[in-house]
Order: C-alpha cells, then structure tokens, then sequence
C-alpha cells in the first residue's frame, strides 16, 4: 500500500527500528521528519509523532506539511527495507 500511495500519512506517527532499518536510514528518517516534531530515542530505535494526540507534550504539524514530510519518510524506508 505505501509504494502504490506514500501521501497516506503512514508516517506521522511511527517508530523505527534501528535493527531492521540501520541506524543511516533512522537518521535519514527523522530528518526529514524535522526539528519541530517530537522525537523520542528508545532502546533499539527511535519514536516520531507528529499529531498531538500521540505524544506527551502535545506537539503537532499542518496535516498537510505532516504528508509531504511523510512521503520523504516513506522513500527512506522504502530503501532500506529492500
């Protein structure tokens, strides 16, 4: 589903697991997710979340800006999950 349509938001809210990804593609990801959402480093990966809803300090994004950031987010792990 993500390869026939990247602008699902599959990526607003989402963690990344350094074992299956590598710790490059991770980085790349959160990235491009930007400096204005929450982030939050665990014990094999990292935890991204852009929608208030899904973060203890109630940070958020335009949805629209949360697409185009997610559509990025999806080339890299598209790449490195092959």
């Amino acid at each position: 589903m993500l390869r026939q349509d990247p602008r699902s938001l599959a990526f607003r809210n989402f963690f990344l697991s350094e074992d299956s990804l590598g710790p490059v593609a991770v980085q790349q990801a959160v990235a491009f997710a930007g400096n204005d959402v929450f982030v939050e480093e665990r014990k094999r990966g990292i935890y991204v979340s852009m929608s208030t809803e899904f973060n203890p300090k109630g940070w958020h994004i335009d949805p629209l800006e949360a697409q185009e950031r997610s559509t990025k987010i999806a080339a890299v792990v598209g790449r490195a999950a092959k």
